[in-house]
């Protein structure tokens, strides 16, 4: 409403409280701070971001490698981490239907590259643990290898491959929530965010220290 020729600061609280209980902060900032908020991306990982950080060569150094299945088993991913002079790199070792053949290529990765293979403790990839334990499996926690990510991809601290599979499962990746604090974590409802989430976990790998016999047990 006006008074004489301008609002009243009455009328403007008003519609504040009106338009923020409505869930429309953003309209009241454009209709009267002329405030344009910027369009926040529906995906937890923002794919024109994600794009932006391919880079073309990967680095010649010992990986850190890391596996995760997708929910309903379709598919398996090992994903591989390097550092780098200024960040890290990631891209996929291997993405294939099924999970029949994880436990031979894991052991003929880990045997020409090096390095270390990450598996969740209780993730969808647990139930291949008997079969990695022999290859020097090391445990992580799901919430810490996702903000490791999403501070990578915010901080544009890491570069990847470029992969079609990786590009698909920004494109679908949500973010849901865990535990008593409500840590925030890559949602699994989708079986197509997988690679994703193995990179993850080898990204979250290349800070980690091994604890005796092998094993990272993440607290």
């Amino acid at each position: 409403r006006a008074n004489g020729t301008g609002l009243i600061e009455r009328d403007i609280a008003e519609e504040y409280r009106a338009m923020s209980m409505g869930g429309n902060d953003d309209g009241f900032r454009r209709a009267y701070l002329n405030q344009w908020a910027r369009p926040q991306s529906a995906t937890a990982i923002d794919p024109t971001s994600w794009a932006n950080l391919h880079g073309s060569t990967p680095p010649k150094a010992t990986p850190t490698f890391a596996l995760d299945v997708a929910p309903d088993h379709s598919t398996a991913t090992i994903a591989a981490a390097w550092s780098t002079p200024d960040g890290s790199w990631l891209q996929l070792a291997d993405h294939r239907p099924g999970v029949e053949w994880v436990a031979d290529r894991a052991a003929e990765l880990l045997r020409t590259w090096g390095g270390r293979l990450l598996v969740e403790q209780t993730g969808t990839a647990a139930f291949l643990l008997p079969h990695l334990v022999a290859e020097g499996v090391s445990r992580r926690f799901f919430a810490d290898a996702c903000s490791t990510l999403d501070a990578a991809v915010v901080g544009r601290s890491v570069r990847h491959g470029g992969q079609d599979e990786l590009k698909a499962a920004v494109a679908v990746a949500r973010w849901s929530s865990s535990g008593e604090a409500g840590q925030r974590v890559l949602s699994r409802k989708d079986p197509r965010i997988s690679p994703l989430i193995a990179a993850a976990l080898a990204l979250h790998g290349l800070s980690s220290v091994p604890t005796s016999g092998g094993w990272m047990v993440g607290v």
